[in-house]
């Protein structure tokens, strides 16, 4: 059976963790990072459901993690840098390295952890 990134991190149910959970998949298993598209199949075609994509771009972690990237924290973590030219093109950057995202999926959940809950 597939082992989709979601099923990975099903198990924690904050973003935060799922967000550290998606980093240390993509720290033991690059190849589970994208470039170019949101999410691809185990055979690395591009797929559109993130609940059934094996490999993802920074913003398909995001939204495996939170359901949806509509949030405003995500940014933040690849934003801190004014030459920063904006999550896609900072994913698809063809020097960008999967210790990297890990990074930024890392930094987000920090701030994550730091947002007021009513």
């Amino acid at each position: 059976m597939e082992t989709t990134l979601n099923s990975l991190v099903a198990d924690h149910t904050d973003p935060a963790d799922r967000l550290d959970a998606l980093a240390d998949v993509v720290e033991a298993n690059p190849e589970r990072w994208r470039q170019g598209s949101f999410y691809s199949d185990r055979d690395g075609e591009t797929c559109f459901d993130y609940r059934k994509a094996h490999a993802a771009c920074y913003l398909g972690l995001v939204r495996i993690a939170y359901g949806s990237e509509d949030t405003p924290v995500w940014m933040a973590s690849i934003t801190l840098d004014d030459n920063n030219p904006g999550p896609a093109d900072w994913n698809d950057d063809p020097d960008r390295k999967p210790e990297e995202i890990a990074a930024a999926l890392r930094e987000t959940a920090r701030m994550e952890r730091q947002v007021p809950r009513l």
